[in-house]
């Protein structure tokens, strides 16, 4: 099998996946990220969500990005009077504490178009998403012990009754909501016939096994991405908060970067104490490393 063969059964197999797995905005993503390696390891980071026990479909549900009008909705909720209540709280105590600093707080929402600009231009992603997409190519071509593909063509994959992917969710009766179909990945071998509706289950088989390499850990160049997957970014929400402190002047001495300088300069820790007094935040973010990020969240 060529490159250019290998390549299009990946678009077949990345395709089939995602609408096996995702609805709505989040399936109709992937195909805004233009390159396919960079395409195919957001797929992956997605999938590897989606395994996790301790964020899994509900962590995706809750964390995916708002549009313009969401965020203006937000805007006029009691959440988020609870938000801004707080963040002066946090503010006035940061300031009594450290005499001669200000501290201030404020977050650009990143839209999708935004965090999608973010991935593919990030140099994490662009040194990893290459690599990624080698190892998947050998898997592509693997044979099994007879000889025969382990992912086979996957033939026609729009049905031509109603237009739709064969993979979709809710294809042949099948009535999944948005990110539920990742259910599908733990259902019984043998139940997978009675299940699939339109989808002969050889076929099935095969994305499924697509879907549990695409699980699998990879330790790319770059170890630690400092960038969410497109959508997933905590700043596509109104509930992120980036803090920044300044001097008496208004000059800036910490923003959003360098976090070595944010904790040897004592100021993390100022930052966390003051956060004791909001009761709806959660942080520092850990993963990556940014101890001037909080989260807020309305139902803690």
């Amino acid at each position: 099998m060529g490159m250019k063969a290998s390549d299009q059964l990946i678009k077949h197999y990345l395709d089939a996946a995602r609408f096996m797995l995702f609805a709505g905005e989040v399936r109709e993503m992937f195909p805004r990220i233009k390159s396919l390696d960079q395409r195919l390891y957001a797929l992956h980071r997605f999938v590897r969500v989606l395994s996790d026990p301790d964020r899994g479909a509900a962590f995706i549900a809750d964390r995916w990005v708002w549009s313009k009008d969401e965020v203006s909705d937000w805007e006029t909720t009691p959440a988020h009077e609870t938000q801004a209540s707080e963040i002066a709280q946090v503010i006035k105590k940061f300031n009594d504490d450290n005499p001669g600093y200000r501290l201030k707080a404020g977050s650009d929402h990143r839209d999708l178009g935004d965090q999608i600009w973010g991935w593919t231009n990030n140099p994490g992603v662009r040194t990893n998403a290459p690599e990624y997409l080698t190892k998947v190519r050998v898997e592509i071509r693997r044979k099994v012990k007879d000889g025969t593909p382990r992912y086979p063509d996957l033939g026609d994959l729009l049905d031509p009754a109603t237009g739709q992917h064969v993979f979709q969710i809710g294809h042949g009766g099948l009535d999944l909501v948005a990110l539920s179909a990742a259910a599908l990945l733990f259902w019984p071998a043998a139940l997978l016939p009675t299940t699939i509706g339109l989808i002969e289950a050889e076929r099935f088989q095969a994305v499924a096994r697509f879907v549990e390499f695409l699980k699998k850990p990879f330790s790319g160049p770059v170890e630690k991405l400092l960038v969410a997957a497109p959508g997933l970014s905590a700043h596509g929400t109104g509930r992120a908060i980036d803090f920044r402190v300044h001097d008496s002047s208004g000059k800036i001495l910490h923003g959003a970067g360098g976090a070595a300088n944010w904790r040897s300069s004592g100021f993390a820790a100022k930052l966390k104490s003051a956060m004791s007094v909001a009761l709806h935040f959660h942080g520092p973010l850990t993963s990556p490393d940014e101890p001037w990020h909080y989260f807020f969240d309305p139902e803690s």
